[in-house]
Parts: structure tokens; C-alpha cells; sequence
């Protein structure tokens, strides 16, 4: 789970730009300042249609509406970048998808070429859809509500992503492409998402022919990381304060932080490793996965929004150690699911063939495995299905390191 941003909340401004304005304040990616060289990575800013023109891959996008009017942007790489062998011409089955916390679908790509999932996958020959939940850059969108104006845009949590805009995407794609099964990939948020929707709507089990995990989350007692503990500890009255100033959405896109990460983190700025220790004290500590010159990337493409509520059930999950739905209290848990406490989610019903991946130095997503083999039928008396990818890999970078 993609927390890493949550404090920067409270220490700087928010204020949705496009990260390619931000780029052009920087027209010089290398700059010798007394005698030390400042290298910018030449990523930075790019928005995923100028990245992918840029490394030569195609790009579609498409616009859905969900049953309850949040309008979302799909992307879809159709076939590998210019040039590959004829790889429009085959015949491509589709895999979705779906990124972390307060990301987007560049997030799924924009490592680049030889080394991104989304990329990779590509010019394997899959048709590649990359999607955007409600409420992140690409998707921050209502038929009805203003998300800077009305609070009840930002009224959801993943239970109301895995209920409408995970199954609206998926039938977009198989009503698109004809067929009637994809493939499906979640990071963290991703796949509880994914859970979400295959319990709620088990009839989708029907159009997905394998789920792929990375990081995955829905079990949470195990996650250790030390800031991440308190603020689900003190849940209650971090949600309490925000409420109070009126804060409905946390984190979208902020020119401050993109501006701080590309003063001090890029190649000869200085903090460099700095900015890699702090890193990894969120996520779990591995230089080798990491490259420096890629934070800088990172952070122009990232934070992109959610809302309070959805990182308050966060905080419920990990301090209940179940997988369930939003609680609301007992008065309101009575009033809306009709019982005390909120409904875990049945996860014997996901018939869907589920591969987990993990990191083992991962701090946020640490899976129990026990409750996920006891759960998920597809498991039963196995745990091959389980893996812990490059011994040390810590959760945000199973995305994002160069040695997958």
C-alpha cells in the first residue's frame, strides 16, 4: 500500500497542476554549478501520453461512467512501441492494469522501456489497459458533483472502487475488445480492490481468467512500518481534525512537492541518498532496488489523490487485522448494514486464479498468508501460489526497481 505520501499532507499546499507545466520551469537537464554536475532525469513532467510518444508506443483513451456518476479515464497501449515485429498484427489478449494508492496508470509505465510492467507486457504481445480510480488526477470527474466544490465527491473507499469502477472498466475493455475474459493485475490498492469486487459482484469471477497480485493487501495486522502504525493508532483523530478543516481529499498532485523533490534529489543535487533513506524508512529499506535519478520521476507523476475516508478504512484495516467493509460506527453500521459491526468480505467466493507476489523487505504489505491460503479457494492446502520476488524488494518498488 502506497502510504508514502500521507504526511506530506499537513506540510504542504495542495494544488492540482499538470506535472508537464512544471517541467517546462526546468528547461535545462543538466546545469554545472560550481563545478558539480547537476544531471535532471529527462522523464521528469512527462504526462503518459508525451512519455509514451516520446518512447514510441501508441495510446488510446477512453471515458467511462460509473453506476454512480464518478467519469473515469482508461488508457490502453494496443501493441508494443513503433517498430517491434508487425506486433499490432497478433492476436492480443488484454490484461488490465490497476495502480497504487494516489497514483495513476503513468505509474504502471513510466519506469520505461525493458523495464515497466505495463511496457513489458506490451511488446509481449498483450494489449495493455491501464486504469484510474475515482478521485486521482485522471478520473477526478462527476456528472453531477464538483470535487472542489462538493464534499460528496470524496464520500468513497475502495469498497466503492471495487463495487463500480473496477467491473465499469473491465466491461469497457471486453465490450471494446470482443472478448470475454482478461487478465488482471493490481499493486497494493489494486488488488484489495480486485477482492472487493469479485465478493460483491462474484459474477465477474467469470471474466477474468487469472488475477496477478504485487503487493498485495487486504489482511493488514503485519504491516510494521513505524509512522504508518501510528497514524492507523491514532486514526480516529487524524480523520477527526481533517473533518474539521473541511478536508474531504489528501494528497492530488502538488507543484511544492514536485518542485522540492527536483531541487534536492536528482543526480549531483546534493540529498540525493538522502532522499532514498526516506524512502526506503516508508517502505522498507533496499538501495540496490532503487534508482537514485528515478525519485525525481516519481514524484511528478505522484501523489494524484484520494480521499479521507478511503485512507481512514486503511487505518480500520490494519487495526481490526480483518478484511471488511468501512465501519461507521455502531449506530451506523445498524443503520447501513443492518448489524454492529461491518461485513468482512467472503473471500471463498473469488474462484479467479490469484497469484501473490511480494517483497521481502516490505514494511506496508506484508501479506498473512495463512488468512489469504485459508480464504481463497483456488489455495487450499498450497502456498505455491505465494511468492516473495528478489528477497529484500519492498512494496512501492515491485513496480519501480530495475531488477525485477
Amino acid at each position: 500500500m502506497n502510504f508514502i505520501w500521507l504526511f506530506v499532507a499537513v506540510l504542504a499546499p495542495a494544488s492540482f497542476t499538470n506535472s508537464a507545466e512544471i517541467r517546462r520551469t526546468f528547461t535545462e537537464n543538466k546545469i554545472v554549478n560550481d563545478g558539480i554536475e547537476i544531471q535532471h532525469h529527462p522523464d521528469f513532467g512527462l504526462d503518459i501520453s508525451q512519455f509514451l510518444e516520446k518512447y514510441g508506443y501508441p495510446l488510446e483513451s477512453y471515458e467511462i461512467t460509473t453506476e454512480d456518476g464518478y467519469i473515469l479515464t482508461v488508457h490502453r497501449i494496443p501493441h508494443g512501441k513503433d517498430g517491434s515485429q508487425k506486433t499490432e498484427d497478433l492476436d492480443r489478449p488484454p490484461i488490465l492494469l490497476m495502480h497504487p494508492l494516489v497514483c495513476s496508470s503513468i505509474d504502471m509505465v513510466n519506469l520505461g522501456p525493458d523495464k515497466s510492467i505495463g511496457l513489458l507486457l506490451a511488446d509481449e504481445g498483450y494489449d495493455v489497459w491501464l486504469g484510474n480510480v475515482r478521485g486521482n488526477a485522471w478520473s477526478r470527474r462527476h456528472i453531477s458533483l464538483d470535487p472542489d466544490g462538493d464534499a460528496a465527491f470524496w464520500n468513497f473507499t475502495f469498497d466503492d472502487i471495487g463495487l463500480y469502477d473496477i467491473p465499469a472498466t473491465i466491461d469497457l475493455i471486453l465490450n471494446t475488445t470482443g472478448r470475454e475474459q482478461l487478465s488482471y493485475l493490481g499493486h497494493s490498492q489494486g488488488t484489495a480492490q480486485f477482492f472487493v469486487m469479485n465478493t460483491l459482484k462474484p459474477e465477474y469471477n467469470r471474466k477474468v481468467n487469472v488475477m496477478v497480485a504485487f503487493a498485495p493487501i487486504a489482511y493488514m495486522k503485519n504491516i510494521t512500518q513505524p509512522l504508518i502504525r501510528w497514524l492507523a493508532d491514532n486514526m480516529d483523530l487524524v480523520y477527526g481534525v481533517l473533518a474539521d478543516l473541511n478536508i474531504n481529499e489528501l494528497l492530488p498532485y502538488n507543484d511544492f512537492l514536485t518542485n522540492l523533490v527536483h531541487s534536492f534529489c536528482c543526480d549531483g543535487c546534493g540529498l540525493q541518498e538522502l532522499c532514498g533513506d526516506f524512502i526506503g524508512f516508508l517502505v522498507g529499506f533496499d538501495r540496490d532496488q532503487l534508482d537514485g535519478s528515478f525519485i525525481e520521476v516519481m514524484a511528478s507523476n505522484a501523489p494524484t489523490g484520494t480521499s479521507t475516508k478511503n485512507i481512514k478504512q486503511f487505518g480500520q484495516l490494519i487495526n481490526s487485522g480483518v478484511f471488511g467493509r468501512f465501519d461507521y460506527g455502531i449506530l451506523g453500521n445498524l443503520e447501513i448494514y443492518g448489524q454492529l459491526s461491518p461485513p468482512e468480505y467472503d473471500l471463498s467466493l473469488i474462484t479467479v486464479p490469484v497469484a501473490l507476489y511480494y517483497g521481502g523487505n516490505d514494511t506496508l504489505s506484508l501479506p498473512h498468508k495463512k488468512l489469504f491460503i485459508f480464504n481463497l479457494p483456488k489455495w487450499k492446502n498450497t502456498e505455491n501460489n505465494c511468492k516473495a520476488l528478489e528477497g529484500q524488494v519492498p512494496s512501492l518498488l515491485l513496480l519501480w526497481t530495475p531488477k525485477r
